[in-house]
């Protein structure tokens, strides 16, 4: 008799042979595949980057893959079990790269409900300036695009020269449909001075008529600072006249009241936020 194996009668009376030594080898692939999807799970949680995570799956895959093979090719093995562990191996494969496709699929950005980026509403920017009323004052804008938070922000450049009485020039960020940001604490932006003497206002606009605005680089809220800084505008104290649930602008306005001469300053990651 073979150690280890055990013989059974089928109701009809023929004999079916089961190998101990290949349920043990079952028994160990289980084991390990369960071993590398718990350590696969762990060390997915603690990398930063998804690449080891996915050199750490095609490991496991491979192993697993040589460990069937290796049994199937086991003379000892009944055809049986050979053909069970085939299928086995099918099907493992196919969902295997099922999910190795998904690498290839890029990542849903889910929105943040806590913060509404500008960009968000349908919103247009334009540059204005005073010498299109027949006042003073030049301006000129640019923009660059970046991913922020998992979303496209963009900052807004401007230079401005307001050299006599009734100058005035900015940029205005206007949106086709209105807005509501009631839902919302803060105006948060990010702000950058081109020199310490630069100033500008910002403003919510619910209309031509109704708006509210507040200067910044004066030190009063931020100093022009020629480095980073994060602004936060709080909506019921600095623009209480504004009905926060129809904004239609956000300007960005520099005049002769509070500055003069040429400055400059940038804008960016502009949300409602709480």
């Amino acid at each position: 008799m073979v150690d280890k194996e055990e013989v059974k009668r089928t109701p009809e009376g023929g004999k079916v042979r089961v190998s101990w030594k290949v349920i043990e080898k079952i028994a160990l692939i289980v084991a390990i595949l369960a071993g590398l999807t718990g350590a696969i799970s762990d060390w997915a949680s603690l990398a930063a980057s998804p690449f080891w995570v996915r050199i750490i799956s095609i490991a496991g895959y491979l192993l697993s893959v040589l460990l069937i093979l290796a049994i199937i090719s086991d003379a000892k093995t009944h055809p049986g079990w050979q053909m069970s562990l085939l299928v086995v191996l099918f099907v493992w494969t196919g969902a295997f790269f099922l999910w190795v496709g998904t690498w290839l699929i890029p990542p849903q950005v889910v929105e943040d409900a806590r913060s509404f980026p500008v960009e968000r509403g349908n919103v247009e920017a334009f540059l204005y300036q005073g010498v299109d009323f027949g006042k003073g004052g030049t301006g000129n804008y640019s923009v660059a695009s970046s991913l922020q938070n998992g979303h496209i922000s963009i900052a807004y450049h401007v230079s401005y020269n307001l050299p006599e009485a009734e100058s005035f020039a900015g940029v205005s960020l206007y949106f086709a449909q209105p807005i509501d940001v009631s839902g919302y604490r803060y105006l948060e932006l990010k702000t950058r001075f081109g020199c310490p003497d630069a100033r500008f206002m910002v403003i919510l606009k619910e209309s031509e008529a109704i708006f509210n605005g507040v200067t910044l680089g004066d030190g009063k809220i931020v100093d022009a600072k020629t480095e980073d800084q994060i602004v936060r505008l709080e909506l019921s104290k600095y623009y209480p006249n504004v009905n926060h649930k129809s904004i239609r602008k956000i300007d960005f306005h520099a005049d002769n009241t509070f500055v003069q001469g040429y400055h400059e300053f940038t804008v960016s990651d502009i949300r409602f936020t709480n």
